[in-house]
């Protein structure tokens, strides 16, 4: 139920999230919970409650005046959106979203990384590896231009090993694994990938 004026009501919610209600006046609801996360509501005035929850986060309440209320609990991954009054909801949703991506040369790289996995960058020589694999997805190998082994592997796999023309080693593990970053030859990676995101490859250069 929406019973707002002129404010659009925007919901994104995965996985058994049911909305339950906003009796706000000109203030948008917007609510984008994952894994049974459920609002309970909102009675402020003039306030856009934003509630951004992941694996069983409930929101309680805020009754302050003129203060937006803003949750976004995305397993330690800042939220990167926000809503005002008449202004729609944008989200990149994880869980079967597809990537979005284009892996040009010199083109950056932007991401939103879910599982405390923060962006994964990998530049060689001018030929964009592009790998980002999730949950037992097998590393895919590209050897170009004696361009040294990358592997993006998940759930606990260990790194093996690379000792190519002193170029480091570069492991992209999820679940509280950090980023190592390697940069060679001002070349950046491109890869933006989410829990059950195929491995998209783009060989570049003919």
């Amino acid at each position: 139920r929406n019973d707002l004026l002129n404010v659009p009501y925007i919901s994104h919610d995965l996985l058994n999230v049911r909305y339950i209600r906003n009796d706000l006046l000109n203030v948008p609801y917007i609510s984008h919970d994952l894994l049974n996360v459920r609002y309970i509501r909102n009675d402020l005035l003039n306030v856009p409650y934003i509630s951004h929850d992941l694996l069983n986060v409930r929101y309680i309440r805020n009754d302050l005046l003129n203060v937006p209320y803003i949750s976004h609990d995305l397993l330690n991954v800042p939220y990167i959106s926000n809503d005002l009054l008449n202004v729609p909801y944008i989200s990149n949703d994880l869980l079967n979203v597809p990537y979005i991506s284009n892996d040009l040369l010199n083109v950056p790289y932007i991401s939103n990384d879910l599982l405390n996995v923060p962006y994964i960058s990998n530049d060689l020589l001018n030929i964009p590896y592009i790998s980002h694999d999730l949950l037992n997805v097998p590393y895919i190998s590209h050897d170009l231009l004696n361009v040294p082994y990358i592997s993006n592997d998940l759930l606990n796999v260990p790194y093996i090993s690379n000792d190519l023309l002193n170029v480091p080693y570069i492991s992209h593990d999820l679940l509280n694994v950090p980023y190592i970053s390697n940069d060679l030859l001002n070349v950046p990676y491109i890869s933006h990938d989410l829990l059950n995101v195929p491995y998209i490859s783009h060989d570049l250069l003919n």
